[in-house]
Parts: structure tokens; C-alpha cells; sequence
């Protein structure tokens, strides 16, 4: 089975629940990006994850907050980002005190120089495309899986990354594929017009599951090891309306 996991936000040990509870059955794990900031502990997130791409099938997607980092790295941008929406908590697990630029190549990205290497924009499986939020509707016209696997390939990665109400209120049920998204946090997985939303808020509260969603069967499990089938037309409500939590 091949199995996509949702915003993990360095919430390492639900991460680590959530893949025993997926093992002997993934054939493949897909990540859908922003693996830092926010939760318990990045760094060892990170850890875990390179790991994971040495020893096993693995693809992962580039979120918004990984793009971040990269960023800033590479030209010293998005540094207020950053700081404003999770990277204080990251910088305190690599043990830094200030952001910057030179610290953050050496300490962040060197070390899983690999791993933000492999960082793809999108992913498309059996009839499934998948990013990090969707994409922006106003790059989007395809209705056929075949088309849009050649206009994928044409878009920047930022169109990948923002996406939020603009992409959720974009109906694509007159398509032949399946869109699954992270980046907006729900309670629940959502399930609309053929767009399934699998980012459940992981880092946002001690009871807050992390996802994964079966492609082959259209179900979910959690890092409790809640399993459950998605309903069409299952619309959740977010975790939060707050500019904090929305990023």
C-alpha cells in the first residue's frame, strides 16, 4: 500500500507511532512536507526521516516551511517568517540562540544536506496527485490526469506551497484524479470533490492525531491507530483561525 503522511511539524513522537502502526503494510510513504518548527522536536525529526529515506521507500514533498528554511540558508530571506511562525522553537532544538544565516547552513541544512535534496514539489501515484497545499487555481485548467501531469512539471514551487481557501473552494470532481493536500490544518481528514485534505494539526494540540491516508484504499489511519474510510463530502472544521496557526 502506499500511504501519505501529513504535516508532521516535529512532532517526532507521533510520527514514530504512526509508522509502527503502518509497518509490514507501506510499500511506499509519501510525506507532504513541513517536517519542522512548531512541535516537540525538529531536529529529531529530521534525524528520523533521513533515516527513513536510506532504508526504505520514501518520496517527500517541499512545504512552506521547509522552503523556509532553505531560503534563508541559501539568500538570508524569510527570516521574520521564520520567527514568527514556528522557527523559534526549531532554533531551540539545534540548540542556536539567534537565527543566523551561517549557524542555520552548518547546523540545519548541512547535516540532512540529502534529505532537503530529495525534497520534491509534487507527486502524482495510480490516480492521485499530491502536494503540499494543493495549487494555486489560477494556474490550474486540467481535467484529465494526463494533462496535468505535463502542467505540473511547467510550475514553480511556490505554487505548491500557499494554497489554502483559494484551492479548497477549486472543484475538481468533473476530474479522473484525486488531489491529496496538507498545509491547512483540520480536525478530522477532510474529503470534498475529490480533494482530500490530511493534515489533522498534529502540533497544535497533545490529542491531535498524525495522518496518513491509504491511496489504493481511500482510508485513513493515525498515530493511535484509529483506521477509518473517508466519506465524500466530509467537510471538518480547521484547527485554528489565528495568522499563528494558519502558517
Amino acid at each position: 500500500m502506499k500511504y501519505v503522511v501529513g504535516d508532521i511539524h516535529g512532532e517526532i513522537s507521533k510520527l514514530q507511532h504512526l509508522m509502527n502502526h503502518l509497518e509490514g503494510d507501506a510499500e511506499e510513504l509519501i510525506f507532504v512536507g513541513d517536517y519542522i518548527n512548531k512541535g516537540e522536536n525538529s531536529r529529531e525529526v529530521l534525524n528520523y526521516l533521513q533515516h527513513l529515506m536510506y532504508n526504505t521507500n520514501t518520496t517527500f514533498l517541499l512545504g512552506n516551511h521547509d522552503f523556509a528554511w532553505i531560503e534563508f540558508a541559501r539568500e538570508g530571506r524569510y527570516k521574520d517568517y521564520l520567527l514568527h511562525y514556528g522557527g523559534r522553537k526549531t532554533l531551540d532544538d539545534f540548540g542556536l540562540r539567534r537565527l543566523i544565516r551561517e549557524e542555520i547552513q552548518e547546523m540545519l541544512i548541512q547535516p540532512y544536506q540529502d534529505f532537503f535534496d530529495s525534497l520534491q514539489n509534487y507527486c502524482i501515484r495510480e490516480d492521485h496527485i499530491v502536494s503540499h497545499a494543493g495549487v494555486h487555481p489560477d494556474s490550474w485548467k486540467e481535467g484529465t490526469l494526463t494533462g496535468a501531469e505535463k502542467a505540473l512539471s511547467s510550475l514553480p514551487a511556490q505554487k505548491f506551497l500557499y494554497n489554502r481557501q483559494n484551492f479548497l473552494e477549486m472543484d475538481i470532481s468533473h476530474t479522473d484524479y484525486y488531489w491529496v493536500f496538507g498545509h491547512t490544518a483540520f480536525h478530522t481528514p477532510y474529503s470534498y470533490q475529490r480533494k482530500r485534505g490530511i493534515d489533522t494539526g498534529a502540533a497544535y494540540h497533545a490529542d491531535a492525531p498524525l495522518t496518513a491516508y491509504c491511496i489504493e484504499t481511500h482510508s485513513t489511519v493515525d498515530h493511535r491507530g484509529s483506521r477509518e474510510s473517508l466519506v465524500e463530502d466530509s467537510l471538518p472544521l480547521t484547527w485554528s483561525s489565528s495568522p499563528e496557526e494558519r502558517q
